[in-house]
C-alpha cells in the first residue's frame, strides 16, 4: 500500500535509447518507461543511488537532453539481463524544452 502512494505520475511504457553519464554521455541503454518526474533505464553499467546523470534520450531523430538523480540501480550478470529487471530508475531535476514540450505532448496522446 505504502509503494502505490509513493508513485506521483503516471508512467508510461516507452523505448528508446539514451545516452548517459555523470559529465558525459559515454554509456548507452533503452527506457523502459517514462513519466513526466522520471524514466527507468534497462542497462547493465549502473550508477549508485544519489549520483546525478546527465541523460539524453534519442527521439525521432533528436536528443532530448536532462539531469535526473538515480533513485535505484540494480546490475546482473549479462546472460541475465533480459530476463531480470535490472537498470536504473532516474528522476528528472531538469529538463530542456524540447524535453518537456515532448513530455506534454505524450501526456495528451494517452
Amino acid at each position: 500500500m505504502i509503494r502505490l502512494l509513493r508513485r506521483k505520475a503516471k508512467r508510461r511504457r516507452f523505448r528508446a535509447a539514451v545516452r548517459y553519464g555523470r559529465g558525459n554521455l559515454d554509456n548507452r541503454g533503452f527506457t523502459t518507461d517514462l513519466s513526466p518526474l522520471g524514466l527507468a533505464i534497462k542497462t547493465n553499467k549502473v550508477f549508485p543511488p544519489g549520483t546525478e546523470l546527465l541523460l539524453a534520450l534519442e527521439v525521432d531523430d533528436k536528443f532530448l537532453l536532462a539531469r535526473g538523480v538515480v533513485r535505484w540501480a540494480r546490475q546482473v550478470p549479462p546472460l541475465l539481463i533480459n530476463y531480470v529487471r535490472c537498470g536504473m530508475g532516474i528522476e528528472f531535476v531538469a529538463t530542456s524544452k524540447r524535453f518537456k514540450r515532448f513530455l506534454v505532448k505524450m501526456e495528451r496522446e494517452s
